[in-house]
């Protein structure tokens, strides 16, 4: 089994070289002058606003801050993000999660968290029912500043109008816990945590309004909680659930293949036919590993072994994930983000 771990080391030992754009979406281009338009002015750094639920505890001495061990209840609060990009993309006109620092100016720190009454939460979404609500949910080995720096850069590079939310689930942060994050994404107790938030923000959402959006065992705790409601729910609130969603997307899924097939897609379908979208690589490293270790192809792998179901969009990374050849990492290339939004 050496072979299969080695490849998890090549794929998670940079999460965070991932975000720091070197190939990511754009291009910085020439220095503007002071007093330019802040969003392509490299003197100008963006801070982003990000709105955040978790089941992760409180870290010990630090209450503003959230570890890696389960909460008995779902978490609500706002981040703020300032983080430089290599590049610049227009925000569209009027997102308010977006503003702007000099880089001169003195910087707090890079995250600064403030929880939120469960009220002051349901508040803040209300602010994205004209424009929608973007909600991802992080991947293994993922810490919950880590799933901030993913949401931000996701809202950054969508350009995305409504509200940027996580959902962070309390995966180890460790490479060497895989068993055990899988153990987690898959604990009746989280998944219902999860069920109940995505009820909540449902209900302060417009028609369709709501995005979901996971990364790699993401998934696998998405689709946990969305057969939950299905399974749960009476056919009116199924219905009324359903109705809010306007899109489920998959990235580099780390899911069995069959499982979804054969369970979880037949329970979604009726609900989510035709919304629902994976994004799949053949050069994804980390899949494979998965898939040997589990004994199962991941749902995320492409080329030959890419899912085709009925209802089901599925699109192949193949040719631009490439991730210094981990190809995980699908949020960063811009023919993804492109496709995405």
């Amino acid at each position: 089994m050496r072979a299969p771990w080695l490849l998890i080391l090549a794929a998670w030992l940079l999460p965070l070289a991932a975000l720091a754009g070197e190939s990511a979406p754009g291009a910085s281009g020439p220095a503007l002058s002071p007093g330019s338009d802040p969003a392509l002015d490299p003197a100008f750094v963006p801070v982003l606003s990000i709105l955040y639920g978790t089941n992760r505890q409180k870290k010990p001495g630090r209450p503003t801050d959230y570890g890696s061990r389960e909460n008995g209840e779902v978490q609500y609060g706002i981040s703020e993000v300032d983080f430089d990009p290599p590049y610049r993309r227009r925000p569209p006109q009027g997102a308010g999660w977006i503003q702007w620092r000099k880089k001169t100016d003195p910087r707090g720190p890079a995250i600064s968290n403030e929880p939120l009454t469960p009220h002051a939460f349901e508040q803040a979404l209300g602010g994205g029912l004209s424009d929608g609500t973007l909600l991802f949910i992080h991947g293994y080995d993922n810490s919950f500043s880590l799933g901030l720096r993913e949401t931000a850069q996701l809202a950054y590079d969508l350009g995305f109008r409504g509200t940027p939310l996580l959902y962070s689930w309390p995966s180890q942060d460790s490479l060497f816990q895989y068993g055990e994050d899988r153990r987690t994404a898959e604990d009746p107790r989280g998944v219902g945590q999860l069920a109940g938030f995505l009820r909540e923000v449902a209900a302060h959402s417009r028609a369709r309004g709501l995005h979901l959006m996971a990364h790699s065992m993401g998934c696998l705790l998405l689709c946990e909680a969305l057969e939950e409601i299905i399974r749960t729910g009476t056919q009116k609130d199924r219905k009324a659930f359903a109705d809010k969603v306007g899109s489920i997307d998959l990235l580099a899924a780390d899911i069995c293949k069959e499982t979804f097939e054969t369970r979880f897609f037949p329970a979604l379908k009726p609900y989510f036919k035709n919304r629902t979208a994976l994004y799949v690589s053949a050069k994804d490293e980390a899949l494979k590993a998965s898939a040997v270790m589990n004994q199962c192809a991941r749902l995320g792998q492409g080329g030959d072994d890419a899912t085709v179901l009925e209802g089901l969009t599925t699109i192949d990374a193949s040719r631009i994930a490439v991730d210094w050849g981990i190809g995980h990492f699908l949020f960063s290339h811009d023919g993804v983000i492109d496709d995405l939004y």
